[in-house]
């Protein structure tokens, strides 16, 4: 099959996987999954189309809080969440596309993103996929034009902020202080434009999810067994590591803000199962052992299932002893596992 066919396989294949999480997750549904876009519209203020970071506060950065608004705007839950799903479903294809640009291998691609469950479960769930295909159109455009992908990175921030530990992997891959100095400053710069507005109306909305997400309670993270403050451990863990990824890594760029993503969820105090999305278009590189991802992914999916099932989740899903949060530790464990296998292939590891 020529390259044209394979893409367009791709896009199909994705495509129907698509509509199986667009269907789940289907407003007034009596089989409906939850979602946090649903559950965005049933707040006053989105349904009543209030102004996110002026009339009331939104925890999600300002990409994420617009497009909300705009959807809102149609005024039904159901063409809400149509609209919101096209956006995602448009970034979703994208991202499949930009993938396949720079890493190639449509069936290895394809058995990493859309062949998962977390990709059928969590895609029209959260803004995950907006932000995942505004990084990698910044990697895509990391060697053709430099600033121009700086920009776009800090738009990935302003959607989702994980994204932004990647420019640790641009910045290492440029030489010249100078032309790392613009990276940085172009990342700043798409960061804050589409904040300007609101941090002149009002500062302290448009600050509001920077604060909520760095003070947010540990979540469906190993760091829960830790009894003191999650925030410090989870930095200084991910400090850690990230030095210690930094020094060992090598290869292409994608490859290296695929270590950083891994990275990050790994150490985060905050790792809730639709944050597994940003690492789909990566894990195809990362990951050498097809298993050990999957197992990830399967648990991935269990972590929701568990948190609205309470013969699953025994009780209150948030204390250690659910069965919920071993899902989320044992998946934390696995991909902890395929960053240690990625960077030390030759590392005699013991399984199970």
């Amino acid at each position: 099959m020529d390259d044209r066919g394979s893409l367009y396989s791709a896009i199909v294949s994705t495509t129907a996987a698509f509509i199986i999480s667009l269907w789940i997750h289907y407003p007034n549904f009596n089989f409906s999954f939850y979602s946090d876009i649903v559950w965005f519209w049933y707040r006053v203020e989105v349904a009543g189309g209030k102004i996110p970071y002026i009339d009331y506060n939104f925890e999600y950065p300002v990409i994420s809080g617009l497009i909300v608004y705009l959807a809102s705007l149609a005024g039904s839950v159901e063409v809400y969440y149509l609209v919101i799903s096209l956006i995602i479903y448009l970034c979703l294809i994208g991202s499949l596309v930009l993938t396949l640009k720079i890493a190639g291998n449509t069936d290895r691609v394809l058995m990493f993103t859309a062949f998962t469950s977390s990709s059928i479960i969590y895609s029209v769930y959260s803004f995950d996929w907006i932000g995942s295909f505004l990084l990698l159109l910044s990697i895509y455009l990391f060697y053709r034009k430099l600033t121009i992908s700086g920009f776009t990175l800090g738009l990935a921030g302003a959607t989702r902020i994980i994204p932004l530990i990647c420019i640790l992997a641009f910045i290492s891959d440029i030489r010249d202080l100078r032309s790392k100095a613009k990276y940085i400053l172009a990342t700043i710069l798409g960061l804050i434009t589409p904040n300007i507005y609101f941090l002149a109306k009002n500062f302290n909305g448009a600050v509001y999810p920077y604060i909520y997400q760095a003070t947010w309670r540990v979540e469906d993270s190993w760091l829960v067994i830790v009894p003191f403050n999650h925030q410090l451990v989870s930095l200084i863990v991910m400090v850690i590591m990230v030095i210690i990824v930094m020094f060992k890594w090598s290869g292409s760029i994608m490859y290296k803000c695929g270590l950083l993503l891994f990275t990050f969820m790994i150490s985060s105090y905050k790792f809730p199962p639709q944050y597994f999305i940003q690492l789909l278009p990566f894990s195809a590189l990362i990951t050498r052992k097809y298993p050990a991802f999957i197992t990830a992914d399967l648990l991935n999916s269990a972590i929701i299932l568990g948190w609205f099932t309470p013969s699953f989740s025994l009780g209150n899903p948030w204390i250690i002893s659910s069965p919920v949060q071993w899902c989320a530790i044992a998946r934390q464990a696995i991909l902890l596992y395929i960053v240690i296998d990625s960077l030390w292939p030759s590392l005699k590891l013991k399984h199970g």
